[in-house]
């Protein structure tokens, strides 16, 4: 068989206008060629017949999945609201445990000092030595 370029080349190179054909035998010699031809485009058509079926197949095939892509579009919109909706839930928590930490930071600094203090008092108390100017102060008082 011949391919669709060298049908083109072949055809113009046989193919002359028939108004110029001047004797039987040019026009004999023409009419083969145009038997040629069509005979040789009658077997490209039938190959061309013979692979459409297997493409309509496939194209069957591919129709009938359509519905479950539609299904699983529509699944994987449902499950990306969920997970967005989940997302922001844990910002707004994580946010808020961020909060409290800080919070938690502070109280335990804020005891620390107290603690400090306490035993700064504690050591003071059992250490106390009374000099002039305390007992001026606590006699004045």
């Amino acid at each position: 068989m011949i391919n669709g370029a060298t049908v083109a080349t072949y055809t113009q190179d046989i193919r002359r206008d028939p108004r110029i054909l001047n004797s039987f035998p040019e026009i004999l010699s023409c009419l083969s060629a145009f038997q040629s031809e069509e005979a040789e485009l009658s077997s490209s058509l039938a190959e061309l017949l013979k692979a459409r079926d297997p493409i309509v197949s496939s194209l069957q095939r591919l129709q009938s999945l359509v519905p479950r892509f539609d299904e699983l579009m529509t699944d994987a919109k449902i499950l990306t609201n969920k997970v967005s909706t989940t997302a922001k839930t844990a910002e707004r928590v994580g946010s808020r445990v961020r909060s409290l930490d800080e919070e938690m930071k502070r109280v335990w600094e804020a005891g620390d000092r107290v603690g400090k203090v306490l035993d700064l008092k504690a050591i003071d108390s059992l250490h106390y030595l009374p000099t002039p100017f305390s007992v001026a102060f606590r006699l004045r008082c």
